[in-house]
């Protein structure tokens, strides 16, 4: 994979780890590592759908004007059209999430 450290909206940095570059993909899987209290900033949308599991730890999700609590195996098949975003709610631990979005987004 490739990997790329970004910043989010507290300033904390989050690791991705993109699994497929090809600019012929159609969809972009990655792996994202969330330290402790680490969110991704406000919500914003972009076209396509996303798939969002959470291999390790914990993550509030925030869809339109809902939120999922979610944990270890939980996920959520959504349309990107409506803003959305994460938090990681563990105050001591790091979260992994698996995320394909479909068209790529990077």
């Amino acid at each position: 994979g490739y990997p790329y450290r970004r910043y989010t909206g507290n300033g904390e940095p989050v690791m991705e780890v993109f699994l497929n570059v090809s600019k012929d993909a159609r969809m972009q899987p990655e792996i994202i590592t969330l330290p402790p209290k680490a969110e991704s900033g406000p919500l914003l949308s972009h076209n396509g759908e996303e798939f969002f599991y959470v291999l390790e730890g914990s993550a509030d999700f925030f869809y339109g004007t809902e939120s999922f609590p979610m944990g270890q195996g939980d996920f959520l098949y959504f349309d990107n059209t409506v803003p959305h975003r994460w938090i990681n709610t563990n105050g001591e631990e790091e979260t992994r999430l698996l995320v394909c979005c479909s068209p790529p987004v990077f």
